[in-house]
């Protein structure tokens, strides 16, 4: 007997957290990527992380490892350079999780036309980030 948990959210989170217990738990952001999934996320996973993964500066920049693309910390940093720079500093609130969190519970509740503006300016964000970085490297590899 086969139970599609995809329309109960409820049970879907469930089925999914008796799973992570077992002895090979999910990293914090595969998690993330699962409560706050979301279209905005799963554009971001199909359609922006494909190209960036076979960009060389991409790479340089994130200091791209198998293993970091594999348990999603390379899509966490994406992440929280897009969480610091559309909320900016918080005082207080200095520790990356939450700006992960914020921004992708944020990008949840995108929709329709929201949704596709989100995505236009998420590119050029990143893109923009990948430019200067090209003209001012911060780390050599």
């Amino acid at each position: 007997m086969i139970i599609d948990i995809s329309k109960n959210e409820e049970l879907e989170y469930e089925v999914f957290t008796r799973f992570n217990q077992a002895t090979n738990p999910l990293s914090k952001q595969e998690l993330n990527e699962v409560i706050y999934r979301s279209a905005f996320s799963l554009w971001i996973k199909e359609n922006l992380m494909k190209p960036l993964f076979e960009t060389a500066i991409f790479d340089q920049m994130f200091k791209c490892t198998e293993q970091r693309k594999k348990d999603k910390t390379i899509n966490c940093y994406v992440y929280s350079c897009l969480g610091y720079a559309y909320s900016g500093l918080i005082e207080g609130k200095n520790d990356t999780p939450f700006y992960v969190e914020r921004f992708m519970s944020q990008m949840k509740k995108l929709d329709g036309e929201n949704l596709e503006n989100k995505k236009i300016e998420t590119k050029n964000f990143i893109l923009g980030l990948l430019d200067f970085y090209k003209k001012y490297p911060l780390l050599k590899r």
